[in-house]
């Protein structure tokens, strides 16, 4: 992940403060490594706390246990 959790944590809230609803996680690649997933909820779950912001991703091919971190963070 080129950009730090903060930083993305940081613009979430900037585009709330905008007026956003809705706040867009898209990475590059066909499939997230165990690094990266953990990095992603980590973030989802600051957005979560930070914002009211509804989250929405792009991060290609996921495994259902993948997907479930994602969905609780």
């Amino acid at each position: 992940m080129k950009t730090s959790e903060r930083e993305i944590v940081e613009e979430a809230k900037r585009m709330e403060e905008a007026g956003v609803d809705r706040f867009s996680l898209v990475s590059s690649g066909g499939y997230l490594d165990n690094s990266d997933l953990e990095k992603l909820v980590g973030v989802y779950s600051q957005i979560s706390k930070e914002t009211s912001l509804k989250i929405c991703a792009s991060h290609g091919i996921l495994t259902e246990e993948q997907t479930a971190s994602l969905k609780e963070a």
